[in-house]
Parts: C-alpha cells; structure tokens; sequence
C-alpha cells in the first residue's frame, strides 16, 4: 500500500511498493531517504567485512569468545574448558576457519534458541494459546517472523550473536503477534506489559548482533 525501504545483510537497499508507483515516484523517495541509504551501505560493508579469525573472536549470547586457528587435516570447532574456541582448518586458512566457525555458531543456535523460547512462551502461562511450532534459521533483514494462523514462529539464527536478554524480547515480540497482529498500539501495549525495557532492548540488538556470517 505504500514504499517501504530496507537494507540488506549484503549492503543492496531494496525498495518495494505499489505496481502502480511510477519510477519518479520511486526516485523521488531513495532521493528523499538518501542520508539512509548511504548510513545502511556504510554499516553492511563494515559488517561484511567482519572476519572470526582476524578479529581472533566470536560473539556468542553478547559475549566476545577467544578464537584461536589451527592448521589441521580435519576441519572442527572445539570448546576449551578454558572459555575459548579452537578452530582447525587445512593451512590454518582464515575463510575456511571463518565458514566452520559460521557453520558451527548456526548449530549452536538451532539447539539453544528453542529453549529460550520455551522458557519465554512458559513464563507466561498459556496467555499465547496452544504451544506453538519453532524454526531457526537465518534470515536477511528480520529477527523474527510470525504466522498466527498456522501457529509458527520463526528465529533468526544470528540472535546467537546478542545478549541473551535480546533474543528473549525478539521471543515475546513474535509471541505477542499471536494475539496483536501488526503493530498497532494494541501490540505494544501488551508487548510493554510482558518486556517493560523492550524499546531498550531493541536498541541493544541491533547494535551488538552481526546481520551477517562471514565464510
């Protein structure tokens, strides 16, 4: 019904609208957003480049985890007792070491983000409705979606890379679309009631999780 912008992990700002919006119309509003497009470029690029071997950690749950490289035959992530994480790749190559990393922080994800869920859909005691079926998986531009209808909810892995306290406001967002579609002041009313610091808590995500995996 109307231009929308946004930006995506690989630094392309995509516009999307009406059928019947002309190309001056369209022109005229990248023109009149033009300081956001040149901010959302600007901020895709430094976070492409981001790399887990050069930067020698990962950001895991809002914590920057050692990250050590080894040159190896067979390619692992280990967990030290100590905290930390290894890495084996053939020649100890810094891409290779970058998409085993990535490869595994998505695992992590699929197994820990469904008990965060879990706990936040319990915590509140059936106020949701039926319990409802979880996905994990990485998407461009959004932390999660919602399908009240089919009763599904679906994470961004990359809420792996946030504080804790971040995918559980992402959680009670897609939980409270269950019964608040869009979001109207009905929707943040509720969500303000279960997630008071909710607007803090979004300024928080977006600062400190990658949109993107390297490798």
């Amino acid at each position: 019904r109307r231009l929308k912008r946004r930006g995506t992990a690989e630094g392309e700002v995509r516009v999307t609208g009406p059928r019947t919006t002309s190309d001056e119309e369209e022109a005229e509003f990248v023109a009149r957003h033009a300081r956001w497009v040149e901010k959302s470029v600007a901020e895709a690029r430094v976070k492409g480049s981001f790399s887990f071997a050069k930067e020698g950690c990962v950001p895991v749950w809002g914590r920057r985890v050692p990250l050590a490289v080894r040159d190896g035959e067979k390619c692992f992530v280990r967990e030290e007792e100590v905290g930390a994480l290894t890495v084996s790749v053939p020649g100890a190559d810094a891409r290779a070491a970058d998409a085993e990393v990535s490869r595994w922080l998505l695992g992590k994800a699929i197994e820990e983000l469904p008990r965060i869920f879990g706990r936040a859909e319990a915590a509140h005691r059936g106020r949701f409705g039926a319990p409802v079926r979880l996905e994990v998986r990485v998407f461009e531009s959004r932390w999660g979606v919602c399908n009240a209808q089919k009763r599904v909810v679906k994470l961004n892995a990359l809420l792996i890379t946030a504080p804790v306290e971040c995918a559980e406001y992402v959680c009670l967002h897609e939980l409270t679309h269950l019964i608040c579609p869009g979001h109207g002041a009905e929707f943040y009313a509720v969500l303000t009631e279960i997630c008071p610091n909710c607007r803090e808590l979004k300024k928080k995500l977006e600062k400190t999780a990658l949109t993107a995996l390297p490798g």
